[in-house]
């Protein structure tokens, strides 16, 4: 579906999202979208209507902003079938990264799950009509793929500027911060136009956990 087709959905979106964040709100969108509050007001009125370069900027906010609210519960979703020792649905896996890889970013040890989680299952790669729209979002799904060993389905896209699979904090130490990334970005990250951590060892302990619990369980039974 083109999102042009989704414009009433996505401007009811800002303003159910500036009615719950109350005063300050619409001016903190107009700024993330580059234009004056006074043109936003016009779009939520129906007075006039967003560009379609305006259009996919909101749409990847707000897709960004569902993404975080969904990423606590998404997450527990994940941990419990690891802890649990269960068998998870390659496209229900795949769906799940998905939604959590369309927010602000990911610690370091839920991007090193989700990597050993699909070096287990193996999710099929991707169709090209099954991709999003946005660059970033490929990119994050393409080196989730390639983190695990396995053949995405399609090629990098390039980017304006490298961008986080890490999730930061509100920081005013954008060079400081760029610099200590760059160290920690691997070359898959590069690959990817991403800047991401090694994961190598964290998912060295989830295999270690998974065959102590094995271990365990098989001398319970024998």
């Amino acid at each position: 579906m083109r999102i042009e087709s989704k414009l009433s959905e996505i401007l009811q979106f800002v303003q159910a999202d500036c009615q719950i964040h109350g005063r300050g709100r619409k001016k903190w969108w107009a700024d993330q979208i580059g234009i004056a509050p006074m043109m936003l007001s016009h779009w939520l009125a129906g007075r006039r209507s967003p560009s379609a370069a305006h259009l996919n900027a909101i749409h990847f906010i707000t897709e960004e902003i569902k993404a975080d609210n969904q990423k606590a519960e998404f997450s527990d979703f994940l941990w419990q079938h690891y802890y649990d020792n269960r068998v998870l649905d390659p496209y229900i896996l795949r769906s799940v990264a998905e939604r959590l890889l369309l927010s602000k970013g990911l610690n370091s040890r839920l991007l090193a799950l989700l990597s050993w989680l699909f070096e287990e299952f193996s999710p099929k790669p991707y169709e090209i009509v099954e991709l999003p729209l946005s660059a970033l979002w490929q990119n994050r799904l393409g080196w989730l793929y390639e983190s695990a060993g396995l053949n995405p389905g399609f090629e990098p896209r390039l980017c304006r500027q490298t961008q986080s699979l890490l999730e930061i904090g509100p920081t005013d130490f954008d060079n400081r911060l760029n610099e200590y990334l760059t160290q920690k970005q691997t070359s898959l990250g590069k690959r990817w136009d991403l800047y991401d951590c090694p994961l190598n060892g964290l998912k060295e302990q989830f295999n270690w956990r998974r065959s102590s619990r094995r271990n365990t369980r098989e001398s319970l039974i024998s």
